[in-house]
């Protein structure tokens, strides 16, 4: 097989504000949820800060915003109303990353692999991958019930690179949150940040950290990381562009 630029390197992606925007869907499940407790219903701009940890962590900050404290019996059954809904209607109003199937295809077409590492449930993480016709794209989609420790422990990363036939000595990571960024960080993986999904909290002043402003730019982003990380896979070595 012919050697090309990312031979040997493996990709990862969160998937919520990075692949794909499911902050609308996850408002619908939420709402329905709140409803439930007679609850008002939240804002598009508030669900999206609520977002990165799981569905647990969704109906938290939910109940939170209104001051509610709901019983652990009513808490998990919130949260299993949650699940069952948003499974049900997760490509209703959500839409993919504008540009990333292009990036995806041209990172697969220079030699890359490509995995997915996200705190959403692994059922959910499949089906959705496979309504918008991605899920060919990658070598592993790892939710939190197939790893020891999840997203922000780098464990998660670092258990779906081996499962994607990759090592995290040649590994990039690519999100758009604090999780993200603190499970690079973990891993010692360099970490390429999307600012346009759901967490803009300042990012840690890692060299191995570099922003995009779109998709369109994450191919040469991905090259250059590879060129300075390949040199020296030991130690991360990166550029950190922009603010």
């Amino acid at each position: 097989m012919a050697h090309t630029p990312l031979t040997g390197w493996t990709i990862i992606f969160d998937l919520d504000g990075t692949l794909i925007d499911t902050a609308p869907d996850l408002l619908n499940a939420m709402n329905y949820v709140l409803d439930k407790y007679d609850l008002q219903p939240v804002s598009e701009d508030k669900v999206r800060s609520f977002v990165g940890q799981g569905a647990r962590a969704i109906m938290c900050r939910g109940f939170a915003h209104h001051g509610f404290r709901p019983t652990e019996q009513q808490f998990q059954s919130a949260v299993d109303d949650f699940i069952a809904f948003y499974s049900e209607n997760l490509d209703t109003d959500s839409k993919l990353s504008p540009f990333i199937v292009e990036a995806l295809d041209r990172l697969i077409d220079l030699g890359a692999t490509l995995c997915v590492a996200t705190n959403k449930t692994q059922k959910t993480t499949d089906k959705i991958l496979r309504s918008f016709k991605i899920s060919d794209r990658f070598a592993a989609a790892y939710g939190p019930e197939s790893v020891s420790r999840n997203k922000p422990s780098g464990i998660h990363l670092v258990e779906t690179v081996i499962a994607a036939g990759g090592s995290e000595k040649l590994a990039v990571m690519v999100g758009d949150s604090k999780t993200d960024e603190t499970a690079a960080i973990d891993a010692q993986i360099p970490y390429v940040h999307y600012p346009h999904g759901y967490d803009n909290s300042p990012l840690e002043p890692c060299l191995s950290h570099v922003i995009i402003d779109s998709f369109e730019q994450l191919v040469p982003c991905v090259l250059g990381l590879a060129r300075k990380n390949g040199k020296n896979p030991e130690g991360i070595v990166g550029t950190r562009l922009g603010d």
